[in-house]
């Protein structure tokens, strides 16, 4: 069995440096030939025009031609919805591990997420939605502040991830930018009570389920920054040790039937000590599972040892604890929240736990990591190059 990513950016670097390390060389498809992954020593990725439609589903005919079986370990997001809605379509030698259609759906779609996990119990801040021409929101009023975000993963020119609401005014002023942009609507939208906390307040637990729904794999870890601060993704994160957390997002994916691999991610209220559920992420490696590897706990190979009849062996003890750092984002959001914006390269190593892995920078594949300090070495000889030429340009 051959594990088989689709998407090279950072989740599928991650995913695949993962594999590397159980010493399995996944196959790669991607459609970005241009990013600095492309560069790695030990991937030789396939070039497909689209990571989702027909281009994807030709791509994966030729995987057919090989006479090799593949199991799908980690995608894009739009991937994953176009697999799944599509499943009948996508060759017998791939093999999607996926639940049912319906969960897969429920789990994209942060509307049915919601309904499902209220209905059933599970800790979540209420959520309200918009109609009608005008966008109003229906479903009562909130209690402010609150964030603003899309029912499903959206990429639009101009959009933020999401908007942190403290008033109406400012929900009134956030949805006067959205209606001037192409390619959303009202049912795109919803608003969600924010939770109160910081960055450092937010949990994850990424597992993956067996064919038969058993749990093979479980990772509980916590985020230290994200960038932008409040409202962005995950810049560095560590290990955590949250029972509560584990449990939560195990009777959740149990509840649904969950298939491959899952995270669920949480936020701790500041004021009442809870966890409430923010977002699942669905048959697809999350963006941090570097924290979950650097930890022991290399859920991508658990799940190719699995798939192909090979249960993992005991891991043999947990190393010390590890974080994981997307380097550039973490200097941002560390700077944003330094006295005057101020803050050295070595203010911010020393704000980071003392061991820790990287998002690009790994040991089993140098290239990527080669290929980004060459490039903004090449960005900062430009940009001396362009401060040079303007100041010859306005001596007299």
């Amino acid at each position: 069995m051959t594990p088989l990513i689709i998407g090279l950016g950072i989740n599928g670097w991650n995913v695949a440096r993962a594999l590397l390390r159980g010493n399995v060389r996944p196959v790669v498809l991607d459609n970005s030939p241009g990013s600095i992954f492309w560069h790695s020593r030990r991937l030789k990725p396939i070039f497909v025009p689209a990571l989702h439609g027909e281009p994807l589903l030709e791509a994966l005919a030729g995987l057919e031609r090989t006479s090799q079986q593949y199991v799908l370990i980690s995608a894009m997001e739009e991937t994953i919805a176009w697999l799944n809605g599509n499943r009948l379509r996508v060759p017998p030698c791939v093999r999607l591990r996926f639940p049912a259609v319906e969960t897969v759906e429920m789990m994209l779609d942060k509307r049915r997420f919601y309904e499902f996990a209220a209905g059933r119990g599970f800790p979540i801040r209420p959520m309200y939605f918009f109609q009608g021409p005008e966008w109003e929101l229906a479903g009562g009023d909130p209690l402010y502040p609150c964030v603003l975000k899309t029912r499903r993963k959206m990429y639009v020119e101009g959009m933020k991830k999401a908007y942190w609401i403290r008033t109406p005014q400012d929900l009134a002023a956030a949805i006067g930018l959205l209606r001037a942009l192409k390619g959303i609507g009202p049912e795109d939208l919803l608003l969600q009570e924010w939770v109160p906390g910081g960055d450092s307040d937010v949990y994850f637990c990424m597992q993956y389920y067996d064919s038969g729904g058993a749990c093979r794999a479980s990772f509980t870890g916590r985020k230290i920054r994200q960038w932008p601060p409040l409202t962005g993704g995950t810049s560095s994160a560590e290990p955590a040790e949250a029972p509560e957390v584990e449990r939560l997002t195990g009777d959740f994916f149990r509840s649904a039937g969950m298939r491959g691999i899952c995270s669920m991610e949480f936020k701790r209220s500041s004021v009442d000590g809870r966890f409430y559920m923010i977002e699942p992420t669905a048959c697809r490696a999350d963006y941090q599972e570097g924290v979950a590897v650097a930890n022991g706990c290399n859920i991508p190979l658990i799940m190719h040892l699995c798939e192909s009849g090979r249960p993992p062996a005991p891991s043999g003890g947990r190393p010390p604890a590890t974080a994981w750092v997307s380097a550039g984002d973490d200097y941002q959001s560390a700077r944003a929240s330094a006295p005057g914006g101020r803050l050295s390269y070595w203010q911010w190593r020393r704000s980071l736990p003392v061991r820790r892995e990287y998002a690009v920078f790994c040991r089993e594949d140098w290239g990527p990591f080669a290929e980004l300090v060459k490039r903004k070495i090449a960005g900062r000889i430009r940009r001396l190059a362009g401060l040079r030429r303007g100041a010859d340009s306005a001596e007299p």
